[in-house]
Formats: C-alpha cells, structure tokens, sequence
C-alpha cells in the first residue's frame, strides 16, 4: 500500500497487528484490497481511484471472502486516511459512502475519547 506518510502508517500497522486476530486480518484485508485497487490504476494508467477501490473489492472478497459493511467502512476510513490517493478517493465517493465514513470515524473518536477519560480517571488520585 502507498501511504503519504509511511511513519505514521507504520504505527497503525503496528496497533493492528497487536489488536490480536481481528486486527491481523483486518491489516492483511486492507492492504490485499488496496493492492489490488492500485494493480488495476496501474494497469490502466488511470486515475478514477474510487472506481478502482470498488473494482478491488470484488477481487479482494474473492480472496478472503464477503467482508461486513462495518468492516468495510472501517477500512474505507484508514484507506482515506492513510493511501497517498486517499484524499482523490474521497472526492469520487457517493454521498452514501461519504456518510459510511463520516459515521465511523466519528464513533471511533467518540470511543478514543472515551477510552482517555477512562485512563484519566484510573490516574486520578482518591
């Protein structure tokens, strides 16, 4: 996967690969997904990057089989965010897949957030 920021990536890589089973196959799914998207850009010499990562889904669920829609939300998120064509896939996104995203990313904050206040509270002195 081309990432604009490979020192950044390497450390979302490094949090999903110690997220256990899940976040192995998550990784593993992302990146085989991702790689074919930018096989077929390649291949085309083309830039319809939200074409290309809805072809390489068929070809990446033919590999590992049909992914979850939350899933694939989540994966659109750190796609959007880490692929160095993230920001171009988010502009050929539909309305409904720009939603998707929005929603994810904003239960994700809502959850990291939550998890600092815990942490917060755990170090507070009684």
């Amino acid at each position: 996967m081309r990432v604009c920021d490979e020192s950044t990536w390497q450390l979302q890589r490094s949090e999903l690969l110690a997220d256990g089973e899940v976040g192995q196959q998550f990784l593993t799914v992302l990146e085989a997904w991702v790689g074919a998207a930018e096989e077929l850009l390649d291949a085309a010499g083309t830039q319809e990057y939200a074409g290309a990562i809805n072809m390489a889904l068929g070809v990446m669920e033919q590999k590992y089989g049909p992914v979850s829609i939350g899933f694939l939300a989540q994966m659109l998120v750190v796609i959007a965010s880490f692929w160095e064509h993230g920001d171009q896939l988010v502009e050929g996104l539909s309305a409904i897949e720009l939603r998707l995203i929005q929603e994810v990313a904003a239960v994700k904050i809502a959850t990291l957030m939550a998890e600092a206040d815990d942490a917060e509270a755990a170090e507070a002195p009684v």
